[in-house]
């Protein structure tokens, strides 16, 4: 008896840590509920022991979980799951899908229902699909960076040509080595979006880090020919944080995230850079006040190739993207049309990281004269 009463309590132990929720029902009433079923709907352990499981489904749902019991209990083929809606101690209607396994405890027919909120599982089911769009990808920007790889040997061959150089061909030779280094740029930024690429790490001070990116991102970004532009950067610093990164790679994904932000307020505009801390992690904030991005654009944004634009290729923001995700970082916006956009970057900070500290870092303004437009506080 006593080794039986101890393998019961381990096996009541087993159910009270697994992480999901568990109900254990027998004769229609709950004889266990593990902790995390109870935390979530809300419930004490008295005020569930020795229910009516059915008091705790929701009138919506009700009628399917007793059609479907009762099946069960007369042997006949059931599914082995089925989404039904909870009902929580405040009343809520959490929906569910529920899984049934029939057992034996303490010698008598029982069934161990096994829930899982459908948020959880629409939410594995998203970064299911996320990483498989993010293997895709990496395949095939590895796959163009070969190709392109090849045509820029034949280029670098065709300029070797001792008569390349001549004065007839000096025109030539000129745009030749733009398509060059054209060629260059682009297998180095396809090779960012490998995901398992080894890089050297230092630890780095993001202040620094963010005002390279800055003046980076004024030199790459696309200007309107002949248009009187101008762009207010502002840049505050409120943590010295350190993080263990390839400095190159993640200064070449905020320039990135900057130059969108710097082309998206053209031709007058205001661009907020934010960089603060929270414990165990460093977040950069860049906010400008353009037109904003539509709705439907906002989940293509960090699609390879995806641009509004005619003379853009469409792989800033996904290489910028692919460098967070490799540094246990993420990158998200926040945008409404006509009222600018907000993207947030945040890593993980290295050990040692100075106390956070409050400063303006600089204003810079663009080579024309200051924006005089603030930036809309719902940007």
């Amino acid at each position: 008896i006593q080794n039986l009463l101890k393998r019961i309590r381990q096996h009541e132990l087993i159910l009270q840590e697994f992480p999901g929720w568990l109900i254990l029902v027998q004769n229609d009433k709950i004889l266990l509920a593990n902790k995390k079923a109870l935390e979530e709907l809300g419930y004490d352990e008295g005020e569930v022991l020795g229910k009516p499981f059915e008091e705790f489904i929701h009138q919506d749902s009700l009628d399917y979980v007793v059609k479907v019991h009762r099946k069960r209990l007369m042997g006949e083929i059931v599914p082995k799951t089925y989404d039904l809606y909870l009902l929580s101690k405040s009343g809520q209607s959490i929906p569910c899908e529920a899984r049934v396994g029939k057992i034996r405890y303490q010698g008598r027919k029982a069934f161990l229902v096994s829930l899982t909120p459908l948020q959880q599982r629409k939410e594995a089911e998203q970064r299911r699909i996320e990483e498989e769009k993010q293997r895709i990808i990496y395949s095939f920007s590895l796959g163009v960076a070969k190709e392109l790889q090849t045509s820029l040997n034949l280029l670098n061959n065709c300029l070797h040509r001792p008569d390349i150089q001549t004065l007839s061909h000096k025109k030539f030779f000129k745009q030749l080595l733009g398509v060059q280094k054209r060629h260059e740029e682009l297998i180095d930024l396809l090779k960012l979006l490998e995901d398992k690429q080894e890089t050297e790490k230092s630890v780095v001070g993001l202040p620094v880090l963010i005002g390279e990116a800055l003046e980076a991102a004024k030199q790459i970004s696309v200007l309107p020919v002949g248009a009187d532009v101008s762009v207010d950067f502002e840049t505050f610093i409120r943590a010295s944080s350190l993080v263990k990164v390839n400095a190159h790679e993640l200064k070449t994904a905020i320039t990135h995230v900057i130059s969108n932000a710097i082309e998206a307020c053209l031709p007058d505009g205001k661009v907020l850079i934010t960089l603060e801390e929270t414990p165990g992690f460093a977040h950069i904030y860049v906010q400008d006040n353009g037109l904003g991005i539509s709705p439907k654009d906002q989940g293509k944004i960090f699609e390879p190739f995806f641009t509004t634009k005619d003379d853009h290729l469409g792989l800033g923001l996904t290489v910028a993207s692919a460098i967070l995700r490799r540094y246990d970082g993420k990158i998200e916006l926040t945008s409404r049309p006509g009222h600018g956009t907000f993207f947030s970057l945040t890593l993980p900070t290295a050990k040692g990281t100075p106390k956070a500290k409050i400063c303006l870092l600089y204003t810079s303004p663009s080579p024309r004269d200051l924006s005089t437009s603030r930036m809309p506080s719902s940007a």
